[in-house]
């Protein structure tokens, strides 16, 4: 069963941030689609117009993203096992962000339920 979220911008570079880069043909398929819903269309680059001012920093304009709000998006199955797992790794390595705590709540303490929830 697939996992419904809503993520707001900061929420979804986050989310594009931490998933993986390597895998089986069938999660790669997958994760194309699911960057795909996550990601930012034409329209939404050009009013937040994103900026990185140094490595590992991406700044764009809050007005815009309040005015864009929530994205709901859904997650397959196996992306939240997945995502899950990365999350575990990236904890036992000392590597947890800030911007990865939003994600453990959902994908880590509910990964017996998947269940919607908001980013």
């Amino acid at each position: 069963m697939d996992m419904i979220v809503e993520l707001d911008v900061k929420g979804r570079i986050n989310l594009l941030s931490i998933l993986p880069r390597e895998g089986t043909l069938t999660d790669m398929l997958v994760l194309a689609e699911l960057k795909k819903s996550i990601g930012f269309n034409a329209e939404e680059l050009e009013k937040l117009q994103f900026s990185y001012p140094s490595p590992n920093v991406t700044m764009w304009d809050i007005r815009a993203a309040e005015s864009i709000g929530k994205k709901r998006v859904s997650i397959p199955k196996v992306m939240v096992e997945k995502i899950a797992a990365i999350l575990k790794t990236l904890d036992k390595a000392g590597r947890v962000q800030e911007g990865h705590l939003e994600f453990f709540k959902l994908f880590v303490t509910n990964e017996k339920q998947p269940s919607a929830g908001s980013v």
